[in-house]
């Protein structure tokens, strides 16, 4: 609602979230509507439409955009005869506010003290809900009346004054203070940070936790972690004072936005995720869509698709371990030592990693070969930064079992010592 403060000619303008435009064009076709059954058919609301997407950056650094529509009314003539309305005054404890039909000026015109709410008709300065300035076009004369006197001044009824406050009634819909959905918005985020986050929060992918299996697990799902991280839900300071494992989420959170950001900003990484959907199956949904995603000019993604274009990091880790295991050792068939031996001093090219969540916190099973080709499996406790690639030395490891997954023979380990990364891949 534009509040005038001077004498110039101004219109009035609206800004709100470019999705509601169908319920805007509703409003003011219904407002026109009611001026012609008013009599008023001569006056009508004809808004000017732009579109534009506004980018913010959030204290942390996210860049969210929204696209927002701008509707200017540049003008509404209102008339009885030789008198338009110009304005109407609303009473304030510190004075008169004046709120100008659009097109219309006050140049010329004093604004009234703070307790004068007289009636030019009348001459009786008493307290009014409703004050008008209306202007004789034969005199160019501005004059102030109280709402019961315009018929009396003019000598004929007037309607349609609640045209003058229509701006009101919109601004209160596009700031969503009316009751309708006018101040609702639908965001956008950039592609590289939503990337940068979902790696962040999953250990560059080999932590992603899908929907259906947070559901089933009782976990947090990484699409919502995204979510949370980059509208900021965070534990407030008070829960974290009472909860040190509130305390620690927010942490947690805090962390994945700033890891999140440097991941969004190294180019090669993000080109690197990006050709992980090139492995998709083109045919399917899932492929189809992150093409769509990515192929974004604007370089953002809707709300309702982060979950989707998170996903892709888990893509990406298994494309890594693909490459780490091509080029791993060939592997051979059977096991290394006895069930039990406690061997000493050996290599591991990591072939895959997993980050499991249990009711004692965090394990890593970690899959990999050894210099001779044999396949070795080990359950780490706590959460480790391995990926595909890297290259262990154990000091010590103890066999646990002899096992056969999908075909491959796999020598179990446990009790690990000394174990450090080597070679990074």
């Amino acid at each position: 609602m534009t509040d005038i403060l001077d004498t110039e000619v101004q219109p009035w303008t609206f800004t709100f979230p470019a999705e509601n435009l169908e319920e805007f064009h509703h409003l003011i076709g219904k407002a026109n509507r009611r001026l012609e059954r008013a009599g008023a058919a001569d006056a009508r609301f004809t808004p000017a439409i732009t579109v534009n997407t506004v980018t913010e950056v959030t204290v942390d650094g996210i860049e969210v955009s929204t696209e927002m529509a701008t509707a200017t009314m540049d003008s509404l003539r209102l008339s009885l005869g030789r008198y338009t309305f110009v304005a109407r005054l609303v009473p304030e404890s510190a004075g008169m506010t004046v709120h100008t039909a659009p097109g219309e000026s006050l140049a010329g015109w004093e604004r009234p003290a703070a307790d004068d709410m007289h009636c030019d008709h009348c001459g009786t300065d008493r307290y009014r809900v409703n004050l008008f300035v209306v202007r004789d076009e034969d005199t160019g004369e501005f004059i102030q009346l109280g709402q019961q006197c315009i018929q009396l001044y003019t000598g004929m009824k007037p309607k349609g004054l609640w045209a003058l406050t229509f701006d009101a009634d919109i601004d209160a819909w596009a700031t969503g203070q009316g009751g309708e959905g006018g101040g609702s918005r639908t965001r956008a985020w950039s592609i590289n940070q939503v990337l940068g986050m979902a790696l962040a929060l999953t250990g560059m992918g080999k932590g992603y936790i899908s929907r259906a299996r947070a559901e089933e697990r009782g976990l947090n799902a990484t699409g919502g972690d995204i979510h949370r991280c980059l509208n900021r839900w965070l534990p407030t300071d008070a829960d974290c004072r009472k909860s040190d494992r509130l305390r620690a989420e927010r942490d947690r959170l805090l962390a994945a936005i700033s890891d999140g950001l440097g991941y969004a900003a190294d180019e090669d990484l993000m080109a690197e995720v990006k050709a992980a959907a090139d492995t998709l199956n083109s045919d399917s949904d899932y492929g189809q869509n992150m093409a769509v995603i990515l192929a974004a000019d604007s370089g953002t993604v809707s709300s309702k698709n982060v979950n989707t274009l998170g996903s892709l990091v888990s893509v990406y880790h298994r494309l890594r371990e693909d490459v780490a295991r091509k080029a791993a050792a060939p592997k051979v068939a059977g096991f290394i030592g006895k069930v039990g031996d406690r061997l000493r001093d050996f290599d591991v090219a990591v072939t895959a990693v997993r980050s499991l969540e249990g009711d004692y916190g965090t394990t890593t099973l970690m899959v990999g070969t050894t210099d001779d080709g044999h396949t070795v499996k080990w359950f780490a406790s706590g959460a480790r930064d391995w990926e595909a690639g890297d290259r262990l030395h154990f000091g010590a490891a103890t066999v646990k079992a002899h096992e056969t997954y999908q075909g491959t023979d796999q020598t179990a380990l446990t009790r690990g010592h000394k174990v450090e990364v080597i070679d990074q891949g």
